[in-house]
């Protein structure tokens, strides 16, 4: 990982890994109920299977990829304290009032989707 240029980055998850992630979803070993109405035990056992049966069956892997894809996207060589590792660089300012704080994509990539607009 020598080169520490920035260059354009496409996410393209392979049907295979997708699968087997379907495939560890459905063989999830669940707990038994929870012993209490309210949350004081953790998220209720129906609500966590509800959402691995939607992750499994009914999520669009592709329809989001390609979302994603739409966008620029862009990654770069980073050395990290464990190693060196590919990652995003840091985002470009927008001129939109609606984009999130570039921080909050680096800090919580997993709610830059849920940050675009339908």
């Amino acid at each position: 990982m020598a080169d520490n240029a920035i260059r354009p980055f496409q996410v393209n998850v392979p049907e295979a890994e997708l699968t087997e992630l379907r495939r560890r979803i459905n063989a999830t070993r669940w707990p038994e109920k929870e012993l209490v109405s309210d949350h004081s035990q953790g998220v209720p056992l129906a609500t966590m299977q509800k959402l691995a049966r939607y992750w499994a069956t009914e999520h669009d892997w592709r329809k989001v990829e390609a979302r994603l894809n739409a966008l620029p996207n862009f990654i770069a060589a980073m050395k990290l304290v464990t190693g060196e590792s590919d990652c995003p660089p840091e985002p470009a300012p927008s001129s939109s009032t609606r984009s999130p704080p570039p921080e909050s994509l680096v800090a919580f990539r997993q709610s830059f989707y849920g940050s675009l607009t339908a």
